[in-house]
């Protein structure tokens, strides 16, 4: 069985180093060691999504080796007889591609990269909007209103709050932690269809003996004649396959929404407070408080 590959997920962020003061230094600090911990956490989201899918696979091998027998079973006992065994021919190798269709399938899907992009472009809006109340923090401190105003004051006091945990972009790392026993759960429904995919799969094929009566002509009864012709062989060699890979993928995508949607409000949360800070320090200019 080919084992899905680790893909290395990071947040490739430029490393923030403007010159302006101590504040700005400082979010720069902030930004960076925060930064480290959300890659981790997106990296611990990769590799758990990756053990997730190889457990499943194992299951979806044994389901394709479980079809395979059941359906060379049937057409090695009845080809000889002239029946017409083209549709389960067809299914056959389109069970036989199954394997490789799941192999890829996640990595076209980019649930991991799709994560990891839509990160990127938060964590870039949160980088832009603390700086941004630094610059403003920084300008507005040299300019109080009234001479027994400090802007030292103001400006350590409501600077500070930019490199305060409410604003961390590590903040996120919670939308990737939260989703990790999602990401397993998958796994175990998904093994659960399969395996009910490979006992009703031979038990749908082995009708043939046990519903068409036994005689001196059972291999070329009308009975043997429609199991192999009837239309509703789709169900078993292209319903069932899908079934799997249906739900599978839904689940995924189910559980890449749900992260992205998180990151969003983090990131919109963490803006809506470097502003709110950004006006205390305003205030405090004008007020002293």
């Amino acid at each position: 069985m080919n084992r899905l590959a680790l893909v290395v997920c990071c947040l490739v962020l430029a490393t923030y180093n403007v010159e302006a003061g101590p504040l700005e230094t400082s979010i720069n600090t902030f930004l960076n060691t925060s930064t480290v911990k959300l890659n981790e956490s997106i990296a611990l989201y990769n590799t758990t999504l990756v053990t997730s899918l190889n457990s499943s696979l194992v299951v979806l091998n044994a389901t394709v080796a479980s079809l395979n027998a059941a359906f060379s079973s049937i057409l090695t006992k009845y080809t000889p007889f002239g029946v017409n065994t083209t549709n389960l021919k067809n299914g056959q190798t389109f069970i036989g591609v199954t394997q490789l269709d799941y192999n890829t399938l996640w990595l076209k899907k980019g649930y991991v990269s799709d994560i990891q992009s839509h990160f990127l472009t938060q964590v870039a809006a949160v980088n832009t909007s603390l700086m941004s109340s630094a610059a403003t923090m920084t300008v507005a401190s040299q300019y109080p209103s009234l001479p027994s105003i400090s802007g030292t004051t103001c400006l350590n006091k409501y600077g500070a709050l930019l490199t305060g945990s409410p604003v961390s972009v590590d903040r996120l790392t919670t939308c990737v932690k939260n989703e990790l026993p999602k990401v397993v759960a998958p796994a175990a429904n998904a093994t659960s269809i399969f395996n009910f995919v490979q006992n009703l799969a031979p038990m749908l094929l082995g009708m043939v003996n046990s519903v068409c009566s036994p005689g001196i002509n059972t291999r070329l009864s009308t009975c043997i004649s429609a199991f192999f012709d009837a239309p509703n062989w789709n169900t078993l060699t292209y319903g069932l396959p899908n079934l799997a890979s249906d739900f599978w993928n839904r689940l995924y995508a189910v559980n890449a929404f749900r992260v992205k949607r998180c990151a969003s409000l983090v990131s919109a949360d963490i803006i809506s407070l470097a502003q709110n800070y950004t006006n205390l320090m305003t205030k405090c200019m004008a007020t002293g408080s």
